[in-house]
């Protein structure tokens, strides 16, 4: 089985594979949404990232010997997540997550179709992505760590196996000593990061779409008052909205490599985020999404 795949590769039946989270982004995918590049560290490289440093079956040990008191859970996940972080990727796993991510700035099917010398040409004048790093279970109600502004090898790498290590959390190691570590899978998806001007988040019914909208990231929530706005999911009509001064905001500074928190242009303080017609483009878009799962997005 493959250690990484493009959502080209996969089906949204693949969950085996990709992980729930994953297998929505293939479903979006071959139905024709725009989905920022990304490729998928499967399961399976997780799996066998275990097996190959003989961790499963220490795994397993500390799982066997822990305790279900919350003392017991903390020091074996604790444990655990040392085991992980101090471990290398086989050099495999290594080399295709290299390689899928240089080739991220580089549309899927011409890169699968170019030679090597033609792929090492065209990618000697582009620069690596920032991605966002995400995990993605072959079950529900489970929580990792996620990393955003993520750029290099290094330190893409690094945020995976964070990101590995996590996944034995105190919350998620509960499930697991009832359930057993080879019932529960997790894959990471690493998608190109796109550095927004504005933030939106839509929640959608039957009825009604409410739209939040901040500038800058979606980190900017947890510091500013977002503009709000109620639409008729019929008529796309806005039944009301709430436009709120926004004074800061996150934003990826390409200089420092980071988020970073700045002020916002004095002419654009008091606002209003949206203008009608983006409204009504996130108001279809996001109606188009809703039908496609027919549940809230």
């Amino acid at each position: 089985m493959a250690n990484i795949v493009w959502l080209s590769d996969v089906s949204s039946e693949d969950v085996g594979i990709v992980g729930y989270k994953g297998s929505k982004l293939c479903s979006l995918y071959q139905n024709d949404f725009f989905i920022p590049q990304c490729f998928v560290v499967t399961v399976q490289a997780f799996q066998y990232f275990l097996e190959y440093r003989s961790l499963d079956n220490e795994v397993n040990r500390i799982l066997k010997q822990t305790l279900d008191d919350k003392e017991s859970l903390l020091n074996a996940s604790d444990s655990i997540q040392e085991l992980i972080l101090k471990n290398e990727f086989p050099d495999a796993v290594r080399d295709d997550i290299n390689y899928a991510y240089e080739h991220m700035n580089m549309n899927t099917d011409i890169f699968k179709m170019l030679n090597k010398n033609t792929l090492n040409f065209i990618k000697a004048g582009r620069d690596l992505p920032y991605t966002i790093v995400r995990p993605s279970f072959t079950r529900e109600n489970l929580k990792a760590k996620y990393f955003t502004d993520i750029k290099g090898k290094e330190t893409l790498l690094n945020s995976i196996r964070q990101t590995w290590a996590s996944f034995f959390n105190v919350q998620n190691l509960a499930i697991l000593k009832n359930e057993g570590l080879d019932t529960i899978g997790l894959a990471v998806i690493i998608q190109k990061m796109v550095n927004s001007e504005k933030y939106v988040v839509v929640n959608v019914n039957q009825n009604q779409l409410n739209i939040n909208c901040v500038y800058g990231l979606g980190e900017t929530f947890s510091i500013a008052e977002p503009d709000s706005y109620l639409v008729n999911a019929n008529s796309l009509e806005i039944i009301n909205k709430n436009i709120n001064k926004q004074e800061s905001m996150f934003i990826r500074d390409d200089n420092y490599g980071r988020t970073v928190r700045k002020g916002v242009n004095l002419n654009m303080v008091d606002k209003e985020k949206l203008s009608p017609d983006e409204i009504r483009k996130i108001s279809n878009f996001s109606l188009s999404v809703f039908q496609h799962y027919n549940k809230s997005v």
